[in-house]
């Protein structure tokens, strides 16, 4: 279950997509890793207690029922008689102390729902700090992230006195509903009892079955809090399969058509880029991007740059119009938020691919000027905190050149290198990928001279 979840979550690019509805989404790590094993588990508890009292009530029903007998009484003038008395007795108050129980207790599948939620939150908070430590300390915001974190343990703390007081209610219920299940078959068998229709073996015959039964009738009752944790769970693990959904629809019914035409480069026709909340960045847009050249998108933020450079990479489904890519395109795209997979140096800078060779890695190292890299190939380290700004760069470029692309994409990608290491990064490009289209987008004026044409997206 946890690898179809898995598959789900990768498939069409799922994992970035859906944190595009971020309002609607809260951490789907969280529902693969936790809800399904909770999911699981919940499943056999109660699957087991089912089965258990499925088989006290074929057990006990029938003799519960021979024991009844006739009972007869007058109503309105009428003679009545029931076959099966405490059968039916204990049914009615199976399914009066049922609706009782969901009464009381029908808020906690919603603070399940929400505790699970406030949690990881709590937690993904916890983890930022660890991510960011650097950051924060330079900043000294030890004071605004204590804050942080007290309003979410305080959030997780409000919910769960709230889920203490509806248990503590239900609790109450259930303990009250088992006394009075304790008297009422004595109570309902005494005037038999004293008509001598029952004798005290009888009696306590009739007690034993009736306890039975309604024990097995009392499913829903005694399983409650566990039916509500298992619902929450559920809803947490649908709502994930919506996301998802919503996600791979997008992508599916995109108006944006694609077309694979020889090894003409890219070409982009008549697009219409949007946010998901539909406002246009760029409306009829039609630009090319021919083969073994170079481009430097330029434009103030918020233009456009990153989402079109997206949107050519194949994860933005916002967009009508065509885009023409040559056939089996080898597309290599530098994010200007940098990736550290975890793993070795070396896998480092073979991904997302296996195969290396280490000894063009190690000629890279030493043309890029960090071959003090060179011995640290097969170390497990965390790079992305070991590492600079300037250095995961360098690494990111390298991956790239290792890679060997059709189409290189550069979004900022030598923003945190001197304007020395900069022309070195081009130069070391047009070496080993001199056939290669890049599109860059940039702000520095210096990123001019290594491009062939700049598009400036605030002219179009």
């Amino acid at each position: 279950m946890t690898e179809l979840y898995i598959n789900k979550w990768l498939l069409h690019k799922s994992y970035f997509g859906i944190n595009l509805f971020h309002n609607q989404n809260d951490n789907p790590d969280q529902r693969i890793s936790e809800d399904i094993n909770s999911f699981v588990n919940l499943t056999i508890t109660l699957f087991l207690g089912l089965l258990s009292s499925v088989m006290t009530l074929a057990s006990f029903l029938f003799m519960l029922w021979a024991l009844s007998g006739d009972t007869k009484f007058q109503l309105f003038g009428l003679e009545i008689n029931i076959h099966g008395y405490f059968v039916w007795i204990a049914v009615i108050y199976s399914i009066v102390g049922t609706l009782i129980t969901y009464i009381v207790g029908k808020r906690l599948t919603v603070l399940d729902y929400l505790q699970e939620k406030k949690e990881a939150n709590f937690r993904f908070a916890l983890m930022r700090l660890r991510e960011s430590a650097e950051s924060i300390a330079l900043y000294e915001g030890n004071r605004y992230e204590k804050s942080v974190f007290r309003n979410a343990i305080e959030e997780v703390v409000k919910n769960f006195n709230a889920i203490i007081a509806v248990t503590r209610n239900l609790k109450s219920w259930n303990s009250l509903y088992i006394n009075i299940s304790t008297i009422l078959p004595i109570a309902a068998a005494l005037p038999k009892f004293f008509a001598k229709e029952v004798h005290l073996g009888g009696l306590m015959q009739i007690h034993s079955a009736f306890i039975q039964v309604k024990l097995a009738l009392s499913f829903l009752i005694s399983s409650f809090s566990v039916i509500a944790s298992y619902k929450a769970v559920i809803s947490r693990l649908v709502e994930f399969n919506q996301h998802v959904e919503m996600w791979n629809n997008k992508i599916i019914n995109s108006n944006l058509r694609l077309s694979y035409q020889g090894d003409r480069g890219i070409h982009l026709k008549n697009i219409e880029l949007r946010l998901p909340n539909n406002k246009i960045l760029l409306n009829n847009l039609t630009i090319s991007f021919e083969r073994g050249q170079s481009y430097l998108i330029t434009g103030r933020n918020g233009s456009g740059k990153s989402t079109l450079i997206k949107l050519i990479k194949g994860i933005w489904p916002f967009a009508n119009g065509k885009i023409e890519l040559p056939e089996e395109p080898k597309l290599f795209f530098i994010p200007q938020k940098i990736y550290m997979p975890l793993g070795t140096l070396k896998g480092i800078l073979a991904y997302p691919f296996e195969e290396i060779d280490e000894d063009l890695v190690k000629d890279l190292l030493k043309q890029f000027n960090i071959a003090y890299l060179e011995n640290r190939l097969n170390d497990e380290e965390p790079w992305a905190t070991n590492l600079s700004v300037g250095e995961q760069q360098k690494i990111s470029i390298l991956r790239a050149i290792i890679a060997g692309p059709k189409i290189l994409i550069m979004d900022e990608s030598t923003s945190a290198l001197t304007e020395k290491d900069e022309e070195l990064a081009f130069n070391l490009i047009k070496k080993f990928l001199p056939n290669t289209t890049i599109v860059s987008v940039g702000h520095r004026s210096s990123l001019r001279k290594y491009h062939s044409y700049e598009i400036n997206l605030e002219g179009l």
